[in-house]
């Protein structure tokens, strides 16, 4: 399919018909980038984006993994409420890219994000991701049991 504007009458173009068009071959495009595992976005605390030959990739982060993987690990343990890991984990140097102390609802977000056990959630589904995982899947579902919260790795596409 041409999308040059060229290609299109002056009715298409007022019409919206380009820029509908357009719009999904930018849709197009990203969900064939999360098919082959490739993540499309910033990566999240922990990780880190890397431009590499073929493109950008994600990383762990190696100032950053540790903290995080004690997050999962002190979660899954179930010992203490969320707030006092929280405080925990402050106290042990986690911080957020900009090196301000997580929020409660960061850290939530955090120990929700199945990228940490290897996933990419995109558009209400879950693809294997080419990046290395930060934590075990079965730690992952712990923390969320621990946070009272479904299982959200039997969605995989």
């Amino acid at each position: 399919m041409n999308l040059s504007p060229e290609a299109l009458t002056t009715a298409d173009l007022r019409g919206g018909l380009w820029t509908q068009q357009l719009r999904e071959q930018v849709r197009r495009g990203l969900r064939n980038q999360i098919a082959q595992g490739r993540w499309i976005g910033v990566a999240p605390l922990g990780y880190r984006n890397v431009r590499r030959k073929g493109g950008m990739r994600v990383e762990i982060d190696p100032g950053t993994a540790t903290r995080v993987r004690q997050a999962f690990h002190l979660a899954a343990d179930g010992e203490r409420p969320l707030r006092t890991t929280l405080l925990l984990l402050t106290d042990l140097g986690l911080r957020s890219r900009r090196g301000k102390p997580l929020t409660l609802a960061a850290l939530r977000k955090v120990l929700t994000n199945p990228f940490y056990a290897g996933w990419m959630p995109f558009q209400g589904g879950l693809y294997a991701g080419m990046h290395r995982p930060l934590i075990e899947t079965e730690v992952f579902e712990e923390v969320q049991r621990n946070l009272g919260l479904p299982s959200t790795m039997n969605e995989e596409h």
